[in-house]
């Protein structure tokens, strides 16, 4: 990852939000090795052929919500430890569904924009708001 801004605070970000967006088709693969599931439900679709779509937010570790550790051991490769973290808002679950690659574009857009918007409000020294909560008085 290149070095990049927390989007909630502004701090050096070194991690990156793992929530599921969403899942899209991979028809390539679907037409080449499975043309059977191309018009299957999505209930029936199988993980290899299904392209995730994650948040991605970028993160501090101040303001990352960390849901544990997922452990990889692969035969002759090795093992290793991949951090499941999550930006605040998204630690309460993921979304399953079917989407397409411009949703998942426009979800990480709106998300991104109105936590941009949430930390100008409070670095300008304003009126203090909560992340994802309506204006407090």
């Amino acid at each position: 990852m290149t070095a990049r801004k927390c989007l909630f605070c502004g701090g050096k970000a070194e991690l990156l939000c793992d929530t599921w967006l969403g899942w899209e088709r991979k028809r390539g693969e679907l037409e080449l090795k499975a043309p059977h599931l191309l018009a299957a439900p999505s209930h029936a679709i199988p993980i290899r052929y299904r392209a995730v779509h994650t948040c991605d937010a970028p993160l501090c570790r101040a303001c990352v919500h960390s849901a544990g550790t997922m452990f990889f051991r692969t035969r002759g490769h090795g093992s290793w430890a991949e951090s499941i973290d999550y930006c605040p808002g998204h630690d309460s679950g993921d979304r399953r569904t079917e989407i397409t690659g411009m949703q998942a574009e426009a979800m990480r857009a709106r998300w991104r924009a109105g936590a941009l918007a949430r930390r100008g409000l409070v670095e300008q020294g304003g009126q203090q708001l909560g992340l994802f909560m309506e204006q407090q008085s």
